[in-house]
């Protein structure tokens, strides 16, 4: 069960790391640079996009750390 939740927790980290950075891509124009309707926007969103990395980056160590946990488990009870 650790396994599959740690495999869950890790390709939610990667879905919401896309996810954050494709919208960061298409608000981009020609010159490279990122596009707001305004000021409350571009601080609004900027910031729910870090919450939500902070959050794909915490998902991911957990979910790796519960991948490792099940593999040592594993190997302890095969040798």
């Amino acid at each position: 069960m650790d396994g599959a939740l740690g495999a869950i927790l890790f390709a939610l980290a990667v879905a919401l790391t896309h996810w954050v950075r494709r919208r960061r891509f298409y608000r981009r124009n020609g010159a490279g640079l990122e596009v707001f309707a305004n000021y409350g926007d571009a601080v609004g969103r900027r910031g729910l996009e870090r919450l939500a990395l902070l959050a794909a980056g915490l998902a991911g160590v957990c979910g790796l750390a519960l991948v490792g946990l099940f593999a040592a488990r594993l190997l302890w009870l095969a040798g």
